[in-house]
C-alpha cells in the first residue's frame, strides 16, 4: 500500500491490534478508575445517584489523567509493540492513595 510506504518512510510505524483494544485507550482506564470510586455506592434514586457520579468524575484530577496516559504510553503501548498480553492490571484507586483529593464511595454518599 502506497500510504503505508509513505508513513514508514516518514518514521511512523503501524501497530496491528485486535479490533477492540480498550487497554490502548487511556479514557478506558479513567472510566475504570471512576467506576471503582462509585461502584460500592448503593442508592435507589437517580436524583441522588447522578450528583454522586458527577462528583466522582470531577474529582479525577489532572495528575490522575497524566499518570494514566503515562501508564498507557510507557507500559501498555510497549506491551502491544512486543505483542505481549495487554490484559494486565488497570490503574485503580490504590495508585492514587496519596492524592489528597481522593474520596471513597462512602465519602461521596455521606456528603449528599
Amino acid at each position: 500500500n502506497i500510504n503505508i510506504y509513505f508513513l514508514v518512510k516518514k518514521g511512523h510505524f503501524l501497530i496491528y491490534n485486535a479490533p477492540y483494544s480498550p487497554e490502548l485507550n487511556p479514557i478506558e482506564h479513567i472510566f475504570h478508575l471512576w467506576k471503582s470510586r462509585v461502584e460500592k455506592v448503593v442508592v435507589n434514586d437517580n436524583k441522588v445517584l447522578l450528583p454522586i457520579l458527577a462528583q466522582a468524575w470531577f474529582k479525577i484530577d489532572k495528575r490522575e489523567v497524566r499518570k494514566t496516559v503515562t501508564y498507557v504510553r510507557t507500559t501498555v503501548f510497549l506491551k502491544a509493540m512486543k505483542k505481549e498480553n495487554l490484559s494486565a492490571r488497570k490503574i485503580n484507586n490504590d495508585d492514587f492513595r496519596n492524592n489528597d483529593d481522593f474520596r471513597s464511595g462512602d465519602d461521596l454518599r455521606n456528603n449528599n
